[in-house]
């Protein structure tokens, strides 16, 4: 007969004498029971906010004539992205409100963001002379660096981990509205995706730009690399 037979046998029969059933202490020496583990940090330096690559923002391109220019109205946006890699042995998802207090303990005080943040653009104005235009952000950015581990902890038989690992985190830098309040710091400047039009009404538009009298740069990735000799933001 099994202890466990017995054990309810006994309370069977004490619950029926009307006598009270004895404390029984559960025996778990055979039931495996997880270790806790836990992130660990060190080594976290935060940067100066730095400006990133301009890039082409959420607007709608706009097409200005031969007397009149055009505008990027207000409200278009660009989302800035929190970009996470890790080397080594580490395989979590990093914790960035960790790694942020970490970054605070040891003295930066550079604010980012533990998420994604969309800023919203502001009126660009398209010159005039055939010129098809769009906005381009200009995001800032803060970079943190580090090693995580994860180890085991609370018994002696807690002991596994993984190596430390290099990990960078490069979020949106934020910027203090009030106590409350916070935003991403995102530039945005009007940008020319082409200096013609097809109907061919604006023979002088490309021209006027390649010499500087018409002031603008091309947009991000616009156009293809090496086609005209000047510049892109």
């Amino acid at each position: 007969m099994s202890r466990s037979f017995v054990t309810v046998t006994l309370v069977s029969l004490l619950a029926g004498a009307g006598l009270a059933a004895p404390h029984i202490e559960l025996n778990t020496r055979d039931k495996w029971v997880p270790c806790p583990s836990r992130q660990e940090y060190k080594d976290v330096v935060v940067s100066a906010p730095y400006y990133g690559d301009w890039v082409l923002a959420n607007a709608i391109e706009c097409t200005s004539g031969d007397q009149n220019n055009c505008e990027i109205v207000n409200g278009y946006s660009h989302t800035v992205t929190v970009e996470k890699s890790v080397s080594g042995s580490f395989t979590g998802g990093l914790d960035l409100g960790k790694i942020a207090s970490a970054g605070f303990d040891a003295g930066f005080s550079y604010g980012w963001s533990t998420s994604d943040e969309t800023a919203i653009g502001t009126t660009q104005i398209c010159p005039t002379g055939g010129i098809t235009c769009s906005a381009a952000a200009h995001p800032r950015l803060v970079k943190t660096t580090g090693k995580v581990r994860t180890q085991q902890y609370g018994r002696s038989d807690c002991t596994l981990g993984t190596d430390w690992s290099d990990f960078t985190v490069v979020a949106p830098s934020m910027v203090k509205i009030d106590d409350k309040t916070s935003k991403p710091e995102v530039g945005f400047d009007i940008c020319m995706k082409t200096c013609y039009n097809t109907s061919g009404n604006f023979p002088d538009s490309c021209p006027d730009v390649q010499s500087g009298k018409i002031k603008i740069a091309y947009c991000p990735n616009y156009p293809p690399a090496g086609h005209y000799p000047w510049g892109n933001l």
